[in-house]
């Protein structure tokens, strides 16, 4: 009956310092402890409830299960943690609680529109409209703008894509059709979705966790984005705009939690390479399509920034 933790917490200063919440679940048959987890971060004052998704909850080892649980514990070292000297932390209530489920992005029009600078004299008529809380209004104006300007360049330049006057011969698009048909390919093994797209299964005969992680690397889109690029085909720019909406609504970004366990779409590498070149290499080849319309752009926008702000609070290293 219940799929989230919540926790009341008071934080007496914003030190950026982090604590785990762990959550034991013992299994005598895996060697280590074995328990689910999940860091917070003290980048606020005052009192706030933090709910925690139980999914979003990583597994570590090999937990029992939620039926199963033997320990609740609230730990400021170890795990990459350093107690700060200045973090003071009082716990208030904490109980299991029922969520109602939450769809992506968590951002709102007013929170998005918050983070940009209105002041640049190109996004006056933006500006306008969210000073006029018309939110259709300023989601037209900042597609508009996206459209037209010149810098920052990518690769490919959208007002440079190929009119095609007709579909051209011999253009290998086998590819792409394979995605708009839902046989989507992760770790070379391929998969056929049915009309809707699960983004959380695991099809592989052994389980193989880098499947469910690496398909939501989105290599598959940038398929599209070159098929759309040589024949023009609107098919290939319709498909991406409708993944990228199901994606989005389907996966919201954790909440105080870094996504870095089995299952998640949000492990930090992953929505670092999403970042690196797939995403904005669909966008730049899509931006200039009647079918990547102006509330698709400025949710995709609106998603790039919730991974910018995930991985600024979720930092690693190595060839991560």
């Amino acid at each position: 009956a219940w799929n989230a933790l919540e926790v009341r917490l008071y934080s007496a200063a914003a030190t950026g310092s982090r604590f785990l919440v762990y959550v034991g679940s013992e299994n005598p048959e895996s060697a280590g402890p074995d328990y689910y987890a999940s860091q917070i971060r003290l980048d606020f004052t005052g009192w706030r409830t933090l709910r925690l998704p139980l999914a979003e909850l990583g597994a570590n080892r090999s937990p029992r299960g939620w039926q199963h649980i033997d320990a609740l514990r609230f730990l400021a070292s170890g795990w990459d943690n350093t107690p700060h000297p200045e973090a003071v932390v009082v716990m208030g209530d904490v109980r299991l609680v029922h969520a109602p489920p939450v769809t992506g992005p968590r951002l709102s029009d007013a929170e998005f529109f918050a983070a940009l600078d209105l002041g640049l004299p190109a996004l006056s008529a933006v500006q306008a409209a969210v000073a006029a809380g018309d939110w259709p209004a300023a989601r037209r104006a900042f597609a508009q703008y996206l459209r037209q300007r010149t810098t920052p360049r990518w690769h490919v330049d959208p007002q440079q894509r190929p009119r095609h006057a007709s579909r051209p011969a011999g253009v290998d698009t086998r590819a792409a059709d394979r995605v708009v048909a839902h046989e989507l390919t992760s770790c070379g093994i391929a998969h056929q979705f049915g009309p809707d797209i699960d983004w959380s299964i695991n099809p592989t005969p052994l389980r193989y966790p880098e499947w469910t992680w690496q398909l939501s690397r989105h290599a598959i889109w940038v398929s599209l984005a070159r098929a759309y690029w040589a024949t023009g085909d609107e098919t290939y720019a319709r498909e991406f705009t409708a993944q990228l909406r199901d994606w989005i609504s389907d996966n919201p970004v954790p909440v105080n939690a870094s996504g870095n366990h089995v299952g998640s779409r949000w492990r930090t590498i992953e929505a670092g390479i999403r970042m690196l070149g797939n995403w904005p290499d669909c966008f730049f080849h899509f931006l200039s399509s009647p079918s990547f319309d102006d509330d698709a752009v400025v949710l995709m926008v609106t998603s790039m920034l919730e991974h910018a702000r995930h991985l600024m609070a979720h930092p690693t290293g190595n060839n991560w």
